[in-house]
């Protein structure tokens, strides 16, 4: 019987950095913590593999992120097309809570304007930090693609309070899908799969 193996891709090369993320939050966190090397890559001054992609769903099942966290806000959903939030509520209490570096769970999907493509993806805040794994499933063109993500750092809160202020849906989806500060970082979690 024929196995496929996971494909794995570099997005970027990816950075770590001298961080200690053990602040206390009084929330439940991940317990993430930082690798203290002052080089990018692993042990061997390689890149760090800032995703691997799927081509099978079950294998993206076993091998996803599976933190213990709660849900902080609805599933919030943004269509290009008609350039509408199905919340605006949910999507204010995402940005919120990424502006926070509130621990918890929460779900984005957005779909193009064509209607060709779209992507939904289930973000795990870390700790207080600002530490955030990724699931992602994009669909585009009649094919489906499965991503696990190492950790990124959030973005500046203002950046995401920003958002707040965004007179527009599309103002708010642009800053709510734009999270991402920097390479993926070298992270050890108490969550099941990823890295």
């Amino acid at each position: 019987m024929l196995r496929l193996l996971p494909i794995v891709l570099l997005f970027s090369s990816c950075a770590t950095s001298k961080e200690d993320s053990g602040t206390d939050t009084g929330e439940a966190t991940a317990s993430a913590s930082v690798d203290d090397t002052d080089t990018a890559g692993d042990d061997s001054g390689e890149p760090l593999e800032c995703h691997v992609s799927y081509d099978i769903e079950a294998e993206y099942l076993a091998g996803m992120w599976d933190c213990s966290l709660d849900t902080l806000c609805e599933h919030v959903r943004y269509d290009a097309g008609d350039r509408i939030l199905n919340s605006r509520e949910a999507a204010e209490c995402a940005v919120q809570a990424l502006a926070e570096r509130r621990p918890g769970k929460l779900t984005l999907s957005r779909q193009s304007s064509d209607v060709t493509s779209s992507r939904s993806s289930t973000l795990f805040i870390l700790d207080g930090e600002g530490h955030v794994a990724e699931n992602a499933i994009s669909y585009q063109d009649s094919v489906t693609y499965y991503y696990v993500n190492r950790p990124y750092r959030l973005k500046a809160a203002s950046h995401f309070e920003a958002c707040l202020a965004a007179d527009s849906d599309e103002g708010v989806a642009a800053c709510l899908y734009d999270w991402r500060d920097g390479d993926c970082v070298e992270l050890e979690t108490d969550c099941d799969g990823g890295f």
